[in-house]
């Protein structure tokens, strides 16, 4: 199937998206529920695992969030997707933002995992129905970014920094943690993330979170007074008919 199948596809009436997906949804999506406790793996199964941490393990090929905007009912018809190709050393990923069923953005990333701790994007295919003529705008990183890492045992957080194409820099801190998803204690990645705008001196504070077996979970965005408010939650997992 080519891509442009693939978003008809994504084309589907959110609410038979919801509708799909009810049996996966968690028991309370509006606030992630996360034991006060660090958790750390040891070394070798950091090595042996980030994979999982970062794509669903088994047959789903797609996350569905809804946003805080969704939570609360000042923008019912917007979510959020990620498609997930392939399970190999060599995948990609596309994230794509919906109103009203929709698509109006995507985001694919072709995503390397050269290390077993650490994962790093070679290229960025960006497009937004806002862009004149609906262009994609393609971004190669030599040498490639680093988007996500994972501390040891004897670290317990790991920092490091990347830069996208269009100029923004995220700071990142990622520790290990456990999450209750629908009941049962998960292991997490968490990533705490100061991005700076390029050409905009403000930076905005976020933090990710990466379930294994899951993959991406959500995000949260840390206000001035430091407290953290979902902006991306999990909805659920799913098996969709995309493929290169």
């Amino acid at each position: 199937m080519k891509r442009w199948e693939m978003y008809l596809i994504s084309f589907i009436p959110i609410n038979l998206c919801v509708l799909s997906l009810l049996p996966y949804l968690p028991s309370n999506p509006e606030k992630a529920n996360f034991v006060d406790q660090n958790y750390h793996l040891d070394s070798s199964s950091v090595l042996l695992n980030l994979k999982s941490f970062f794509i669903p393990t088994g047959n789903y090929n797609t996350s569905d969030f809804i946003s805080s905007e969704q939570i609360s009912g000042v923008r019912p018809d917007v979510m959020y997707e990620v498609y997930y190709f392939g399970n190999s050393d060599a995948t990609s990923l596309i994230e794509a933002s919906f109103i009203k069923g929709t698509v109006v953005s995507t985001d694919e990333k072709f995503i390397n995992f050269y290390n077993s701790n650490e994962i790093k994007m070679t290229s960025e295919i960006f497009t937004n129905q806002s862009l004149s003529n609906h262009k994609a705008i393609k971004y190669n990183f030599e040498p490639p970014e680093i988007i996500l890492q994972a501390p040891t045992t004897h670290e317990g957080i790991i920092y490091w920094s990347y830069k996208l194409g269009n100029g923004d820099i995220y700071n990142c801190k990622s520790s290990f943690t456990t999450l209750n998803v629908s009941g049962e204690s998960k292991k997490t990645l968490k990533v705490e993330k100061t991005i700076t705008y390029n050409g905009n001196s403000k930076s905005r504070k976020v933090i990710d979170y990466y379930v294994q077996n899951i993959g991406f979970y959500g995000e949260d965005v840390v206000g001035n007074d430091g407290k953290a408010l979902p902006f991306e939650v999990f909805f659920g997992l799913s098996v969709g008919e995309v493929s290169y």
